[in-house]
């Protein structure tokens, strides 16, 4: 998977995590790793597996294709909102040009 592509997952899980009021640690546990290590996914300094990616979709029960979406859709956000809002520095999204 691209670096790009894996960014974009990490910045959805990060999204997803905040949102459902689910914790990092949760959703580690949920894959079998150490919570560091699926903060350096999210963050891109690693890259997901299929199966945490499935693992994770069925976590958050949305679909595996949700998890490369633009994170901004999930908080129903459009692109020119989204300098608008206060964002956590780890879902590090993207502002619109």
């Amino acid at each position: 998977m691209a670096q790009q592509t894996q960014r974009r997952v990490g910045t959805m899980v990060a999204a997803l995590i905040r949102v459902t009021g689910r914790t990092i640690t949760d959703a580690a546990a949920h894959l079998g790793i150490h919570r560091n290590s699926l903060a350096d996914k999210i963050a891109g300094r690693r890259p997901f597996t299929e199966d945490e990616i499935l693992a994770l979709a069925g976590f958050f029960e949305v679909t595996p294709a949700q998890l490369f979406e633009d994170p901004r859709q999930l908080l129903g956000v459009s692109p020119a909102q989204s300098r608008c809002i206060e964002v956590p520095r780890h879902l590090t999204l993207a502002t619109a040009a």
